[in-house]
């Protein structure tokens, strides 16, 4: 047998190896064991020299494929990480009514559902925005043009960004991997920067909707108050009112006033009527009578030609006692007579224009007494006693009308101040009810701009539930494999590959040598 003839070695059959001598373990049931791993690490021996130029150069050919592959293909990336800490901020407000919680569940996860954040548009937008405006290569390195094409890049984040939760803590250790290292620390720091505002961003959208839903009953309040304002301004506008209680008072003030004046002024106006009543008993005619007497009494002119009248009328009596009618002087002195009364009668309506007549066409000179021109029983007053009574019943009388008239004037207003009176506590009434609804709405707008500037505040007073306690730094390794870890992997891969290789085509050979040799055999006579 040659040393270097590996099928000369004896090899080991595990069937042959028994238990017990006899193959049995005291119960009846044969085991075999097998051979021991350093003899079949001493047979592989000679199967590894007869083939080592198939190994070498097999190894050599995968260990260059994957050095070329690391040396000119392969890029690395880089890796910065950073931690945050989930803090739960269920928000409790007042809303219209009573208190109430934003939190979904007390099942659900915070940690959990933070971390789906990191999927949102927010997120995927801000990264997109920073490295299209600062690194442009960097996306036409990845085809990316457009919005568009970045979110199905980014997808859920899943490519370029890691998270783990550590088990039982609110920590989230974070990941951002690119092929340049600083642009993975700035990707990240724009990644924690998104994440706390998406974050902030929820936690203030439930804020900012109970502003916009308030907002909007103010404005519907608003309306309402405007609405029934403008009926009080109206209301008031129509029925003349400012404050019912103020002019309640007022009314009833001037009530008072205007029935104790309407009493002096009826007393007053009777007491004018009884001088008047007086002075027409002690001239025995009334006023307008009186007047007309004084009138013609007192015109100078009147009394000359009164006088002539009554001259001409005695001459006219002498001269028709002496003469007959017919005679000369008779008719002259009649017709200076005739002329004298239309003299009288002219002069008469000049005194008292209305009031005195013409003679009579039954008039002759067989009147003893001439016509009186119409003044009431023929009287005259000429006399300044009748004079002076009569001016004083004027002035009485005077007095008595515009006193009646003052009373009919503050009856008047009276009756006006009394249906005011009477009508002011419905017209109170009805105002009451409607400055009732104005001071509800009021009340009601009060409570809700209260409430949306407390919105408002806590809107403003919100903050992200993610809480950075680990930025990031530039990584200064890159994430494996590295070129070198490619190089020794090919080495391996190749080294195991060729021995593999080898290893079954011996197994397979010796195989089909013996299933040639045993068809052979059987087709040899005996």
């Amino acid at each position: 047998m040659k040393n270097n003839d590996y099928t000369s070695l004896p090899t080991l059959n595990p069937e042959s190896v028994k238990l017990n001598g006899n193959g049995s373990n005291g119960n009846g049931i044969d085991k075999t064991i097998a051979a021991p791993v350093s003899v079949q690490t001493l047979a592989l021996i000679p199967l590894i020299k007869k083939n080592k130029g198939l190994i070498i150069s097999a190894t050599l050919f995968v260990t260059t494929l994957c050095a070329t592959y690391a040396l000119f293909l392969h890029q690395s990336n880089y890796s910065a990480s950073a931690g945050v800490i989930i803090k739960d901020s269920a928000v409790k407000a007042r809303y219209v009514t009573d208190t109430y919680s934003t939190t979904s569940s007390q099942d659900t996860s915070p940690v959990l559902n933070t971390i789906e954040l990191l999927k949102s548009d927010k997120v995927s937008e801000a990264l997109y925005y920073n490295f299209i405006t600062k690194h442009p290569q960097e996306m036409k390195r990845l085809k990316v043009e457009s919005l568009e094409d970045w979110q199905k890049a980014y997808a859920d984040g899943k490519g370029i960004v890691d998270t783990r939760n550590i088990p039982g803590t609110d920590v989230i250790n974070l990941s951002f991997k690119w092929q340049d290292p600083e642009l993975a620390r700035e990707g990240m720091n724009v990644l924690l920067g998104a994440f706390q505002q998406a974050s902030l961003d929820v936690n203030r959208s439930e804020q900012r909707e109970r502003y916009l839903y308030l907002e909007e009953q103010a404005s519907d309040i608003r309306g309402q108050l405007g609405a029934i304002r403008d009926h009080i301004r109206d209301f008031k506008q129509k029925y003349g009112v400012t404050n019912i209680d103020e002019d309640l008072k007022n009314y009833s003030k001037s009530k008072q006033d205007l029935e104790f004046t309407l009493n002096s002024v009826a007393s007053d106006a009777a007491s004018y009527s009884t001088v008047t009543s007086s002075y027409r008993s002690a001239l025995g005619m009334p006023l307008k009578q009186a007047l007309a007497a004084t009138a013609l009494g007192e015109d100078e002119n009147l009394k000359n030609l009164y006088n002539d009248y009554y001259k001409l009328a005695e001459e006219y009596a002498s001269l028709s006692s002496r003469y007959t009618p017919n005679h000369k002087r008779v008719k002259e002195m009649y017709a200076k007579l005739k002329q004298t009364e239309q003299n009288i009668l002219k002069q008469s309506h000049r005194s008292l224009p209305g009031g005195a007549g013409s003679l009579p066409a039954s008039a002759t000179m067989d009147d003893s007494v001439p016509y009186s021109l119409n003044v009431p029983n023929g009287n005259v007053i000429a006399d300044k006693t009748r004079g002076d009574a009569v001016k004083s019943m004027l002035d009485a009388q005077a007095m008595a009308n515009g006193y009646g008239r003052k009373a009919q004037t503050i009856n008047r207003y009276l009756s006006q101040v009394n249906q005011r009176i009477k009508t002011l506590p419905q017209i109170k009434t009805a105002l009451e009810n409607l400055t009732q609804q104005e001071r509800g709405l009021s009340t009601a707008l009060d409570a809700v701009e209260q409430q949306m500037m407390d919105a408002k505040i806590r809107e403003a007073q919100t903050f992200s539930n993610i809480k950075i306690f680990r930025h990031p730094l530039t990584p200064k390794n890159s994430l494996p494999p590295s070129k070198s870890q490619l190089i020794l992997f090919g080495l391996l891969a190749g080294l195991g590959a060729s021995t593999a290789f080898v290893m079954l085509r011996e197994q397979y050979g010796k195989t089909a040598i013996a299933f040639l040799k045993s068809g052979t055999s059987e087709q040899v006579p005996a």
